[in-house]
């Protein structure tokens, strides 16, 4: 499931506006990938994951 069907199923089941959601997980995703990156460990970026 990629970022954009997830959008899709929160504003689906919970009756949510688009706009508010994709924020919402906008900065999910972009917390995770800072505390990934911030590890050292993984990179991700718009090319994909590295290790």
């Amino acid at each position: 499931m990629n970022k954009k069907e997830l959008i899709e199923l929160i504003v689906q089941e919970h009756n949510l506006s688009k706009k508010w959601v994709k924020e919402i997980v906008d900065n999910i995703f972009n917390e995770i990938i800072n505390a990934l990156n911030d590890v050292k460990k993984v990179n991700i970026n718009e090319f994909g994951i590295s290790y």
